[in-house]
């Protein structure tokens, strides 16, 4: 599932279920180690979470020792032992690259480029490395792209369906 979104966005999903599944609240230096990066790239994460969360029902808080936990938004007076991740990853797929492509595809068939990267606000270098990784993801499927996107998912009929269900059952069964 991960493989379907942007980088920052896996850093942040793999931060807040390092801290949802932590049995005590943690730290950043523990939240920087998970995610295999510097300590300021995990509280510049930190605070872009923080401020993705406030449309959830869950937020991120940090105590009087300075580690950080999640607590349910409706239930405060209830301590919560885990908070469902689930809507939130939706909405961080929506907001990536290569979801969308795969998307696209899977509605049109094929990706103008050209519309494609206006309409996201992206350049044409960053719609590159996201047809990289998606490719990357494709392979592990023996699926391939079309050299210019205009074919689409290439490969056997069985194994582009198969694909097409584990995406969308991956990412829109649990909501």
């Amino acid at each position: 599932m991960l493989e379907f979104l942007d980088l920052e966005y896996i850093k942040m999903v793999k931060i807040l279920d390092f801290v949802n599944k932590s049995v005590e609240p943690v730290s950043i230096d523990e939240i920087a180690r998970h995610i295999k990066t510097v300590r300021k790239t995990a509280n510049t994460l930190l605070v872009l979470i923080k401020s993705e969360l406030k449309d959830f029902d869950f937020e991120i808080r940090m105590d009087s020792k300075k580690k950080y936990y999640l607590k349910n938004k409706y239930n405060a007076q209830k301590k919560t032992d885990y908070v469902n991740l689930d809507a939130y990853v939706l909405a961080c797929g929506k907001r990536s690259i290569v979801f969308s492509m795969v998307e696209e595809l899977y509605h049109r068939g094929y990706i103008n480029v050209t519309k494609f990267c206006t309409d996201k606000y992206i350049s044409s270098a960053t719609f590159s490395r996201a047809k990289k990784q998606l490719t990357r993801t494709l392979n592990k499927s023996n699926l391939k792209l079309a050299t210019h996107l205009k074919g689409g998912i290439i490969g056997e009929e069985y194994y582009i369906r198969l694909f097409y269900f584990q995406f969308f059952n991956t990412f829109y069964n649990s909501i």
